[in-house]
């Protein structure tokens, strides 16, 4: 093959390419090109901006939370119960309504006598 023939090839499949690309060259080229990539760092400004000022506000919710934490008194129990005494002497089961499971005597029920 001829090296000369080769690069006509080349050239005739470079030619084809460019032609089937939408590009078309202007003088206004790279203003346009500014264009988009100003209009993609806007987009993305905004939501930078968004995200600082919430980050802003966890930020300073925490420090205020951490602070009255801090701060607060401790507050000592009407009694010196255990956690365990405390919670037998709890009354809230005999007043919360709950399902209780039924037991049935397995030989009345199962039909052997």
């Amino acid at each position: 093959m001829n090296p000369l023939d080769n690069e006509q090839r080349l050239t005739s499949l470079l030619r084809a390419y460019h032609d089937s690309c939408a590009f078309q060259e202007s003088a206004d080229f790279l203003p346009r090109v500014w264009e988009r990539i100003e209009a993609r760092r806007a987009n993305t400004a905004l939501f930078r901006r968004v995200a600082r000022i919430f980050a802003t506000g966890t930020a300073a919710l925490a420090i205020l939370v951490a602070t009255v934490v801090s701060v607060s008194p401790a507050v000592s129990p009407d009694n010196d119960d255990t956690w365990v005494e405390t919670l037998a002497s709890d009354n809230v089961a005999q007043v919360t309504s709950y399902p209780v499971p039924v037991h049935f005597n397995d030989s009345a029920h199962s039909g052997v006598k």
